[in-house]
C-alpha cells in the first residue's frame, strides 16, 4: 500500500509541515490538544499478501495492535454483509429511528465536515454529524437522540425495502459511530480555529504601526490590545482609562434616573462584542484596574438587561448621588430644589417672598457654596430613605433645622435680602404685589 494513501499518514504529514510553517507555538498548541496529530509519521501497515511463504509471523504486538484498531465490536454481524444480487444503491437521503425520529438529508449534507471522506467513510455519520446545532443545549438535545445503538431506515414500499440488509450494516452500533466521529470533528474544528485566530492576529499585529490610547491621546502605560475583526484592526488603549470610560457608561444617569448603556469602542462607537468584553474584564484584572460595574456585569454574563434588573437600586441611588452632588442639568438642580422647599415650607422657615428665586439662583450660580453643600447631603440622605423605605425623618428634619437657621448668612452671601445680586451691587426692588 502507499503511504501516500494512507489518511492517517497524510494527517499528520500536514501537522507536520504547518507547524515548520507557523513556528513553535503552533507545534505547542497541536500537542496540547491532540498530541497524536504530531507524532512521527508512521509507515503505514501493508496489505495481506495472499501468499502464506511471504507473510510475517503473527506476534503478540501485532496481534494486539489489530485488535485495538480493528474492535470486534465495531464490526456489523455476517448476516449484514448478504447482499442480493439486484441490490439498488443505498438511499442515504432518509432514515428512521427506532424513537419514530425520521431524518431526512439533502445531497449537501456532509460537505462541509473537517473529517473527510476516507477518515469517516459512512455517509450516514457524516450527514447526521453536518446537521448538528450551533447551541450547546440544541446539540445536546440533537446528539440524544442517538443515545440507542441501532436504527431503522424508512421506505415507502416493500419494493424499496429490500436492501435493508446493506442499510443496517452502515447502521450497526450507530450510537458509538455518531459521538466518535463528533469527538473527533470538534477536536479539529477547536485546533484550526485556533490557528487561523493567530494566524488573523499575527497578520493584524504587522500592519499596526502606532500605539496611542484614544482617551488620554498617550501610549498606554498598561496596554488593553482588544482586536476587532469586522474591521481588521487593533485597538490598544490604557487601562485605567478604559476601565473609567466603561464605568462612566455603565453608571450614565439623567435626572436621577439611570440610564447605563453598553460599553462600546471609543474609535469607532461600535458597542463592544461578548468576546470583546472578556478579553478587557481579563486584561484589567491582571493590571489590577478592574471597576465595579464591569466586575458585576461579568457575573451575569454581560447582559445589561439582567445586570440591570438585579443592581436597580444600586444604579438609582448612584444616579441620585451624581446628579446631586453635580448639578450639571436642569433635572439635578430641580430634584434637590424641590427638597430644600419642601422642607423650608414643612419647619416655616420661609423669611422672604422671593426665597424661592434666591435658592434657583444659588443653585445655578454656587453650586459649592458651603450651605448648597449641606443640602445636597441632606437630600441624599432623604432620597435614600425614600427609597429603600427608612424611616430618617427624624435625622433629616434636626440637620434641616440646624442648617436653616443660618439661612439669614446664606442669603446675605447672595447679596441681597431676599433676591439675586443685583448688578449694581445694591439690593434690588421688592417684587411687585400679585
Amino acid at each position: 500500500m502507499d503511504p501516500s494513501q494512507d489518511p492517517i499518514f497524510n494527517i499528520q504529514l500536514n501537522a507536520q509541515i504547518i507547524a515548520a510553517l507557523l513556528g513553535g507555538n503552533f507545534v505547542a498548541l497541536v500537542s496540547e490538544m491532540d498530541p497524536l496529530l504530531l507524532a512521527p509519521p508512521t509507515e503505514p501497515l501493508s496489505e495481506p499478501s495472499s501468499d502464506p511463504s511471504t507473510e510475517p509471523p503473527t506476534s503478540p504486538i501485532a496481534h494486539r495492535r489489530r485488535f485495538q484498531e480493528d474492535p470486534p465490536e465495531d464490526e456489523p454481524p455476517a448476516k449484514y454483509a448478504r447482499y442480493h444480487e439486484n441490490e439498488k444503491p443505498i438511499d442515504y437521503s432518509v432514515i428512521e429511528l427506532n424513537t419514530c425520529l425520521i431524518m431526512r438529508f439533502t445531497e449537501e449534507d456532509g460537505k462541509t465536515l473537517l473529517l473527510n471522506e476516507e477518515l469517516l467513510p459512512n455517509r450516514f455519520v457524516r450527514n447526521i454529524i453536518s446537521q448538528i446545532p450551533l447551541s450547546v443545549k440544541d446539540r445536546m438535545n440533537y446528539l440524544a437522540r442517538f443515545r440507542q445503538n441501532t436504527a431503522e431506515y424508512y421506505a415507502d414500499t416493500e419494493d424499496d425495502a429490500f436492501d435493508i440488509e446493506g442499510k443496517k450494516a452502515l447502521l450497526y452500533n450507530l450510537r458509538d459511530k455518531v459521538y466518535t466521529a463528533y469527538i473527533k470533528e470538534w477536536r479539529l474544528r477547536a485546533i484550526f480555529r485556533k490557528v487561523v485566530h493567530r494566524l488573523r492576529i499575527n497578520k493584524i499585529d504587522k500592519r499596526t504601526t502606532e500605539e496611542i490610547d484614544p482617551i488620554t491621546l498617550s501610549v498606554p502605560e498598561k496596554p488593553v490590545t482588544v482586536y476587532d475583526w469586522s474591521v481588521k484592526k487593533k485597538f490598544v488603549f490604557d487601562a485605567k482609562s478604559l476601565a473609567t470610560f466603561i464605568e462612566s457608561k455603565l453608571l450614565y444617569n439623567e435626572g436621577g434616573f439611570a440610564l447605563p448603556i453598553f460599553p462600546s469602542n471609543p474609535w469607532t462607537n461600535v458597542e463592544f462584542t461578548y468576546a470583546q468584553l472578556v478579553s478587557i474584564y481579563y486584561q484589567l484584572v491582571a493590571h489590577g484596574q478592574l471597576r465595579w460595574g464591569l466586575s458585576t456585569m461579568y457575573k451575569y454574563d454581560f447582559n445589561k438587561t439582567l445586570w440591570h434588573r438585579y443592581h436597580h437600586s444600586a444604579l438609582t441611588m448612584s444616579a441620585i448621588k451624581t446628579s446631586l452632588i453635580r448639578l450639571d442639568s436642569a433635572d439635578a438642580r430641580e430634584l434637590l430644589l424641590d427638597f430644600i422647599l419642601s422642607k423650608v415650607d414643612e419647619l416655616q422657615f420661609r423669611s422672604s417672598n422671593r426665597l424661592d428665586s434666591v435658592y434657583r439662583t444659588a443653585v445655578q450660580k454656587m453650586p459649592t457654596h458651603w450651605y448648597i453643600e449641606e443640602c445636597k447631603a441632606i437630600a441624599i440622605i432623604h432620597y435614600e430613605a425614600e427609597h429603600f423605605g427608612y424611616n430618617r425623618l427624624q435625622t433629616i428634619n434636626q440637620r434641616c433645622l440646624k442648617l436653616f437657621k443660618k439661612q439669614k448668612d446664606f442669603i446675605k452671601d447672595c447679596g441681597g435680602s431676599g433676591g439675586p445680586p443685583h448688578p449694581s451691587g445694591g439690593v434690588p426692588p421688592p417684587h411687585p404685589p400679585l
